[in-house]
């Protein structure tokens, strides 16, 4: 079985080099995607409390629909190729994303804020340098569930 598998691989590297190649660049570009949606639509979630009910349910509820299922949905509306495919996994990432930002920026102690307060920053510049880096860990930890689900 061994030698059929290295077989295989002589006669059709680069068929399957070619197909390792278009499986990496979809899996990236879904995923870039999909951490531009998820960690702008986690700090609405966070900004704006009536916002955060429904986006957050929206995309709980999606968490529970295969990627296969959003596939095939999508095939009549898209056809068939790249852009269907990255759409349902743009789809299937989304959801572990926001909901880690949301948990991350939600989860900064109070204390830390008001001391970005104290030491006279406005309230962007506590987002950017306090709110975000403290909730870092969180945000990568989604990122890294969406992309084991991607791939």
């Amino acid at each position: 079985m061994l030698q059929e598998i290295a077989a295989y691989f002589e006669t059709n590297h680069a068929s399957f080099q070619a197909a390792v190649w278009e499986h990496v660049s979809i899996s990236t570009a879904s995923l870039g995607i999909a951490l531009v949606i998820g960690v702008a639509g986690g700090g609405l979630c966070v900004v704006s409390g009536r916002l955060n009910t429904a986006v957050q349910s929206v995309f709980q509820t999606l968490r529970i629909v295969p990627s296969l299922a959003v596939l095939l949905l999508l095939i009549p509306v898209m056809g068939t190729g790249t852009k269907p495919a990255v759409t349902a996994l743009v789809l299937l990432a989304i959801p572990p994303i926001l909901l880690n930002t949301a948990a991350g920026l939600r989860n900064v102690p109070e204390f830390m804020l008001e001391t970005a307060a104290g030491m006279g920053m406005t309230p962007g510049q506590a987002w950017l340098r306090v709110r975000f880096p403290l909730a870092l860990p969180m945000i990568l930890t989604g990122v890294k569930i969406a992309y084991v689900e991607i791939v």
